[in-house]
């Protein structure tokens, strides 16, 4: 088994862990702070954390003044280990699998460069 398949391993593991919710917010409130444009975002979420993201949702405008407007919509094929969100210039997928699966690209891909080099 090789490093890769390994982090691949544990990231499923982790990505179904249930979040609570002051992790769901400190998530998302994150990927919002790395958008281009806070006015009007989009929050794209897994069914199962609908509610949560509701109730955080009024935290979100206090918490970042430029704020107008979020929209929230569910999604079934979002996992329920983070969010998307959007903007009519940017997009961010904060789930932990995707930020997971990035991360295991980018080590193949750097052990790939080294079998190159080598």
């Amino acid at each position: 088994m090789d490093i890769v398949e390994l982090v691949s391993i544990i990231a499923d593991k982790v990505c179904h862990i249930k979040f609570d919710d002051k992790v769901l917010k400190k998530i998302t409130l994150d990927a919002i702070k790395e958008l281009n444009d806070k006015e009007n975002v989009t929050i794209i979420v897994n069914p199962e954390l609908l509610d949560n993201i509701n109730n955080l949702a009024e935290n979100f405008k206090e918490e970042i003044p430029k704020m107008q407007s979020i929209r929230i919509i569910e999604d079934n094929s979002v996992s329920p280990d983070g969010v998307i969100v959007e903007t009519m210039t940017s997009r961010l997928d904060s789930r932990v699998s995707a930020q997971i699966q990035e991360i295991a690209q980018q080590m193949l891909t750097g052990a790939n460069d080294e079998l190159e080099q080598g």
